[in-house]
């Protein structure tokens, strides 16, 4: 049974973490490498001008998907390790502060949907006009 319980949890763990987690990267990783591939073919004075508005909107997609990427990890990773590290913990008398703890750590978890609004309305600038917009148009409609 503990055998059977520690595969569930590994592949959980791969599954709901891990292989999320290396598609984000890996795709962070091409838009990286596009944006400096993009720069070196680039004329110089485009390329090294701040002021251009598509460098900087790159720049702040970029960064948003970064902090994505690693909230993303630091809200999924504890669950699931955690349900490793404790696999055949039922025979230990604290069992109900092991559940109450995986069931915390499940929540937080979920904390990562909701936590992803407001990264993106913290890290992304167009993101920020588009919701004050919305919500100007539904404000707008119900007055």
């Amino acid at each position: 049974m503990f055998e059977s319980f520690h595969v569930i949890a590994i592949c959980d763990l791969v599954l709901g973490s891990v292989t999320p987690f290396t598609f984000v990267l890996t795709g962070n990783a091409i838009i990286i490498m596009a944006i400096v591939k993009h720069k070196y073919h680039s004329n110089f004075l485009s390329s090294h001008n701040p002021a251009n508005p598509s460098h900087r909107h790159i720049a702040n997609l970029t960064a948003t998907l970064i902090v994505v990427s690693v909230a993303f990890v630091l809200f999924t990773l504890p669950s699931k390790l955690y349900a490793i590290a404790t696999r055949g913990a039922e025979l230990n008398s604290d069992y109900l502060g092991l559940v109450s703890v995986a069931l915390a750590l499940g929540k937080l978890s979920d904390i990562n949907n909701g936590a992803n609004f407001y990264l993106y309305c913290m890290t992304g600038q167009r993101f920020r006009t588009k919701l004050v917009s919305f919500i100007a148009r539904c404000c707008h409609r119900n007055t």
